[in-house]
């Protein structure tokens, strides 16, 4: 008789959120606007209430790099695989203002099993050259990396600093992120149980039906390679201030429904789930709110 294993957790590391943010275009549409501003132009407020219902419905949007990601390691530069990827923040929820201005403004919020569930993983950082690094999973102690075909799983691979700071010193910034990574690719399809396929929509597939629709009313240059729909291990909501969060539990507005058919405890799309996570509501804050958690 098989056990019902559930998520449990006694003692997390950092956190139990993992935050996928988003948004950065807009803020650079709109002039360039900062996280935790007290008022957004209606347009800017708009914009985002739009994001976070298209999430809702339709889910995240994996897309692959359009230049050639590279790990710098053993004095050369090896280039990573261009596959579609999703990357989320391990931390703790009072530092979120540094990465919103770095990547979004607004945080979906889930707990591991989110990830853990579509075969994601914590990055595996390695140091640059300019940390005098030497790694055994490079040339020249290894083959196991191939320059010629690259495998996939060497997306999870990411050096720990950008450069040096001001002073010099190993700055480690990219470290300092937490980064885990859901990458996603037709190859790694083909050697996925077919459980897992259900986790990622191609919406370019005209037979994924809304999904497709949605797809064909992008303009072109933002659709995504794959979407990955949201599940009941939704736990999280950061919004970018507070105006936009008091925007979204606005009666006449679509989030509070869609939160509601998420949460309605009918589909339990995740696994792994435990019957309190199945209906309780994603906790919603503004970035404001949660600076000293």
């Amino acid at each position: 008789m098989s056990k019902n294993i559930e998520y449990v957790t006694h003692s997390p590391t950092h956190s139990d959120f993992l935050v996928y943010w988003t948004g950065r275009d807009i803020m650079q549409k709109h002039g360039g606007l900062l996280a935790n501003e007290k008022q957004y132009p209606p347009e800017v407020v708009s914009d985002f209430i739009k994001r976070l219902e298209d999430i809702l419905e339709y889910g995240l949007w994996m897309r692959k790099r359009e230049d050639v990601d590279y790990i710098k390691v053993n004095d050369s530069k090896f280039p990573k695989p261009q596959v579609a990827r999703l990357c989320f923040t391990e931390l703790k929820i009072s530092d979120s203002l540094l990465h919103a201005n770095k990547f979004g403004p607004l945080g979906i919020g889930f707990k591991r099993f989110f990830i853990i569930n579509r075969m994601g993983s914590p990055v595996y950082y390695v140091p640059d050259t300019v940390d005098t690094g030497m790694y055994p999973f490079f040339p020249p102690f290894s083959d196991f990396y191939n320059p010629q075909d690259p495998h996939e799983f060497f997306s999870f691979f990411k050096n720990m600093s950008q450069d040096r700071n001001s002073q010099g010193y190993i700055a480690y910034d990219l470290y300092e992120e937490s980064e885990w990574r859901i990458v996603y690719s037709e190859k790694i399809k083909s050697k996925m149980p077919a459980s897992k396929q259900k986790y990622f929509i191609d919406p370019k597939d005209p037979g994924t039906g809304r999904y497709h629709e949605f797809y064909k009313n992008l303009a072109t240059s933002d659709r995504p390679d794959y979407l990955v729909p949201v599940d009941e291990w939704l736990a999280l909501i950061i919004y970018p201030n507070l105006q936009i969060k008091n925007e979204s539990f606005k009666k006449d507005g679509k989030i509070r429904d869609l939160l509601g058919r998420l949460k309605s405890g009918q589909e339990i799309f995740g696994e792994g789930l435990p019957g309190g996570e199945v209906v309780n509501f994603p906790s919603e804050f503004s970035i404001g709110a949660i600076r000293n958690f």
